[in-house]
């Protein structure tokens, strides 16, 4: 946000809350005293209600005080639980600052409230063990009001630190699935019957478990409503043939019984199973190539939902998948509801180059083609590698071009899947703030937010990590590497020179922090994983490289050692597994030092070293 300068009064030490004050606007107002009191030493802040009808020099926080003392209420009008305005010195209070979300919002305030923090008094929340503080105590605070809204109204990333951390997530404006009252709850998908493949659940309801399998009662009385058919079927994790219309009207009730249950809900998500079983029964299919698409059949079944619900609950959009095989928009023009929501998944993109290089035509195309369609479309990405979380995935670079690229075809919302099962991963800590940024506004300078949070958080090792970035697009650029969301160790842009080369970089950045506090070596030692975590694996390969080279060799002499270092790490950073099927380091240690039988295979469970279709949209967390 731009702050235009034209007249400076000193900062009110005074905040005002009304007694009767919601818990997010009380916690808005203590962090607001707990930040200036830090910025700010020299002076003494106090949080407490109106005094009369007319303010003194006050910070005054929440629509319930900023209507007591006069602000107009249509100043308020609209602005929700994500935009919020702000007024410095400003008519009518012309005495005192106004930090306030609209009438009845959980959470706009807070933003309010963060925003006079970083735009203004200069704090920068780089991560949840990272708050940068202004400089020196701001003493002349700018005057100027505006109102200010996000890029996307949902803005959620399941990466460990933003759904752990509610503090910081807070401040950093996600508003996905995991905080509470105190923090301005968040944008609430309906649960049971859960966050994504929902086709069983929301039949079985009010069984709240997870369904692999058809309802047994309902599959029996209604064969004609699954996919696959016969005995096989009745155990199968498959699919429904929603052209049926008994169908389209059993799950209207089941809806409208999930809602009531569920007064906080504000989206229910009607989608399909994550597999590939399309239904192929012939009305189906007929449907399907009348539409253009093989999304047609369920897309129409949403909006009749959609259309039988919408005055019973006006505040809840349906939301459903473009994913894989439904990915396609239609042809025919058929439309999604204004209340549907299309959530379209990025998949078997590559995630190494932008969305706009020529590698993801295909997606720009459905991209362009839902644009003309949805009024409401939401993206799930993704953000690491899931068969291997502690490996180098050089996504960094294309991250804000990437939410750019959304923002610019009308996207509401984003969903960014990442390593939601653990800590640890691949320079997680600046991909969570970079997305976040990016997220309230995409049209961000990404090279200088990434440079400030290196300086801030790697102090003098920056450089280092920043060789170690540079190093890995060289190599992805190098190998033309179509980079999807899951691939092994072998990943052909992983040569030897560029690991060997980042090796160094790390080296180097923990000589670089030797002297300094412990949490910046601490932090390059996190950062050094993924890269140690691939030489372990080629430990061989790596050693003979250096040696035909004349490399300097940057580990341990030999294997044993340097995976106890590793360990050691992992153990300090609280790891928990190494991939989303789950394995352990006691699995890594098993591969790399088998105790008979030859060298263990890398990939247990599912085979995802291509792409993980099939088996994806597999975070269901509630």
């Amino acid at each position: 946000m731009l702050v235009v300068m034209t007249r400076a009064d000193l900062l009110p030490t005074k905040i005002t809350i009304t007694d009767d004050a919601s818990a997010s606007e009380r916690y808005a107002a203590s962090m607001l005293q707990s930040h200036l009191q830090i910025a700010c030493p020299d002076l003494t802040f106090t949080v407490g209600p109106p005094k009369g009808s007319r303010p003194g020099s006050e910070i005054i926080v929440g629509p319930g005080a900023s209507l007591h003392y006069g602000l107009p209420a249509e100043t308020l009008t609209g602005l929700g639980n994500e935009s919020y305005y702000l007024g410095y010195f400003a008519p009518p209070l012309v005495g005192s600052v106004v930090l306030t979300g609209g009438i009845g919002s959980t959470r706009s305030t807070i933003y309010a409230v963060y925003s006079m923090l970083t735009d203004v008094i200069g704090f920068n929340f780089f991560a949840h063990d990272e708050t940068a503080p202004p400089m020196e105590c701001l003493s002349d605070v700018p005057h100027f009001d505006i109102t200010n809204s996000p890029a996307f109204e949902y803005r959620d990333n399941n990466q460990f630190q933003p759904t752990t951390q509610l503090d910081w997530s807070t401040a950093v404006a996600y508003n996905g699935r995991v905080t509470d009252a105190t923090h301005g709850n968040y944008v609430k998908y309906a649960d049971p019957p859960g966050f994504v493949h929902t086709s069983y659940n929301i039949l079985a309801f009010p069984d709240s478990t997870w369904q692999n399998h058809p309802p047994p009662a309902l599959y029996k009385a209604h064969p004609e409503w699954f996919w696959p058919r016969g005995a096989a079927g009745a155990s199968t994790y498959g699919q429904l043939c929603w052209s049926n219309a008994s169908l389209v009207a059993f799950v209207t009730e089941q809806a409208r019984k999930i809602l009531c249950a569920d007064a906080n809900a504000t989206i229910l998500s009607i989608s399909q199973n994550d597999n590939g079983e399309q239904c192929e029964d012939p009305a189906e299919k007929a449907v399907n190539d009348k539409e253009g698409s093989p999304i047609g059949a369920l897309l129409n079944a949403v909006n009749a939902v959609a259309d039988a619900l919408a005055d019973e609950f006006p505040h809840v959009a349906f939301d459903t998948l473009a994913y894989q095989w439904t990915r396609s928009a239609p042809t025919s023009g058929l439309k999604p509801r204004p209340n549907v929501i299309i959530r379209l998944c990025t998949i078997e993109c590559d995630f190494a180059h932008p969305l706009t290089h020529e590698n993801n035509a295909p997606f720009q195309k459905d991209m362009a083609a839902w644009a003309a369609l949805s009024k409401r479309t939401y993206i799930w990405d993704y953000v690491t590698n899931f068969q291997h979380y502690v490996a180098p995935f050089p996504n960094w670079h294309v991250l804000v071009p990437n939410l750019r690229f959304f923002h610019e075809h009308g996207v509401q919302g984003v969903f960014e899947e990442g390593t939601y099962n653990t800590p640890g991963g691949d320079l997680v800590q600046l991909k969570d703030y970079l997305l976040a940024k990016a997220l309230w506004n995409p049209n961000i300078d990404d090279d200088d937010a990434t440079t400030q949070f290196l300086g801030y958080y790697y102090d003098s090792a920056a450089v280092h990590v920043k060789t170690y970035m540079d190093a890995m697009v060289e190599g992805i650029d190098g190998s033309a590497y179509y980079m999807h969301e899951s691939f092994d160790v072998n990943a052909p842009f992983l040569t030897p020179a560029l690991l060997l080369r980042s090796a160094q970089a790390f080296a180097n950045a923990s000589a670089a922090v030797a002297s300094k506090d412990v949490r910046f070596m601490r932090r390059v030692e996190e950062a050094a994983l993924p890269v140690m975590y691939v030489a372990l694996f080629r430990w061989d390969e790596l050693r003979a490289y250096a040696s035909s080279a004349k490399l300097t060799w940057p580990y341990n002499e030999t294997l044993r050692p340097q995976f106890d270092e590793f360990k050691r790490v992992y153990q300090a950073v609280g790891i928990k597994v190494l991939d989303e099927a789950g394995h352990t380091i006691d699995w890594m240690e098993s591969v790399l030092f088998p105790t008979s039988g030859g060298l263990l295979s890398l990939v247990g469970g599912r085979d995802r070293s291509s792409s993980r279709r099939g088996s994806s949209l597999h975070w269901r967390a509630s």
